[in-house]
């Protein structure tokens, strides 16, 4: 072999056509295969050596692998180095056997799932059983267990559920399971997360790392710690110790930070930190999302964060104009009663001023009658009195004679007189009568 660097399309010729004599017997018969390898958050020219029967294969990575060999040592002692190390990924990722991964009885004690985002990772997901929420997909993995705990994964292709014999909905309850045993679960402060990570104790700590407000979820391997989220009731629970909605900042697809949504945080700060951050500090295999999710506890709804203020935005939206319609109906409501107010109004008032006028008339005409008949009643009376003072004057008074002359009555009593014998006149006594 040349001493001199190869590029790199003579590097995996080098590989290809070598690589048998750095394997054991049992691989001389195995098929190679280069081709492009699709792999969540990358893709990569990847090299395949499998014997008959084999299920799972490990694939070497040749880019990364060039790498080693294009910063190592120069010549044939570099090559040869390299095919070694490919050789061991060849015969298995870190030694690990694989014939088990045939079997779902034993298959689903290694299950877990992994979240990523699904945009991102759109080919590599045509060929893996998932499920979308939002932006990310969660996937299921087979850990691969060694002295150090998992130490590779492979993950279950449509082609291995259907030889398992398993439909998705199987595989999603079991490895969810299977992972809460597996790599239980962690959810503790930013200060309590350092000092797992720095072996400082968390009380020295606190005061340099956020309060409460801001929370680690992970695992105790703190590997691929970010699918935790999306075990059942997380999300609840979370909500309950948190006491509010929250927050979900993707800070890779190994763990991510909870804040609580207190209703000041501005989500568009917080996505363009989380930006800044994923293109500075993680790596491009790492990143789980550039966007922010948020958790609507009352709801129960996981979504991006800016989804969940359109959704909020729509609501109010629908709120004011039911309020409007609301208003609107009441107003028409007010003035169509108006209106039937005014036309009984003026459908009753004619009658009403007939009824008064009648009225008046009855009680004008009653006045009237009633003083007629007081005139009436006057009037009789007096003839009654008239008539009975003329009965009481008939009877008191005889019937008048025909009226004579004064020289007549004279000349008739002086007759009366003569005619009448003479006899002595009484004497009067002239005196006062006392009575």
């Amino acid at each position: 072999m040349s001493e001199n660097r190869m590029t790199f399309e003579d590097f995996v010729d080098t590989v290809k056509n070598n690589i048998r004599d750095y394997l054991p017997e049992k691989f001389h018969e195995a098929e190679i295969s280069i081709s492009p390898f699709q792999k969540l958050n990358g893709s990569y020219l990847g090299m395949q050596v499998r014997r008959e029967g084999q299920v799972a294969v490990p694939t070497v990575n040749l880019e990364r692998a060039f790498s080693s060999y294009s910063s190592g040592p120069a010549g044939i002692n570099g090559m040869d180095a390299i095919l070694h190390k490919i050789a061991d990924q060849v015969q298995g990722e870190l030694g690990l056997e694989t014939a088990w991964l045939q079997d779902y009885g034993q298959v689903k004690k290694s299950l877990f799932i992994r979240v990523n985002d699904a945009q991102e990772n759109a080919e590599s997901l045509r060929n893996l059983p998932h499920r979308e929420m939002d932006g990310l997909a969660v996937s299921y993995h087979i850990a691969m267990e060694g002295p150090h705990g998992i130490e590779a994964s492979v993950p279950v292709t449509y082609s291995m559920m259907k030889m398992y014999g398993v439909d998705e909905n199987q595989l999603h309850a079991d490895a969810v399971a299977s992972g809460q045993v597996l790599n239980p679960p962690l959810f503790l402060s930013m200060a309590e997360m350092m000092s797992r990570m720095t072996g400082i104790d968390a009380e020295e700590l606190a005061p340099a790392v956020p309060g409460p407000d801001l929370m680690v979820l992970t695992n105790e391997q703190a590997l691929y710690g970010a699918g935790s989220l999306f075990y059942p009731q997380m999300m609840d629970q979370i909500a309950d110790r948190m006491g509010s909605n929250y927050f979900v900042l993707p800070s890779s697809i190994h763990e991510t930070l909870i804040l609580v949504d207190n209703g000041d945080v501005d989500r568009e700060a917080l996505e363009s930190m989380v930006q800044e951050i994923n293109g500075m500090a993680v790596a491009p295999e790492d990143r789980l999302s550039d966007h922010v999710y948020h958790y609507d506890a009352e709801e129960h709804i996981f979504e991006k964060a800016e989804t969940y203020e359109n959704r909020m935005e729509q609501k109010e939206i629908v709120a004011e104009k039911a309020a409007m319609e609301a208003a609107s109906k009441a107003a028409l409501l007010d003035a169509s009663k108006a209106e039937a107010g005014q036309e009984k109004s003026a459908r009753e008032t004619p009658a009403a001023e007939k009824s008064k006028e009648a009225s008046d008339h009855n009680r004008a005409g009653d006045k009237e009658g009633k003083e007629q008949g007081h005139k009436d009643t006057r009037k009789e009376a007096r003839q009654e009195k008239n008539l009975t003072s003329s009965s009481r004057d008939q009877r008191k008074t005889p019937p008048k004679k025909e009226r004579k002359s004064v020289l007549a009555r004279l000349n008739e009593k002086k007759e009366q007189l003569k005619a009448q014998p003479k006899k002595e006149t009484p004497h009067r006594a002239k005196t006062n009568e006392i009575g």
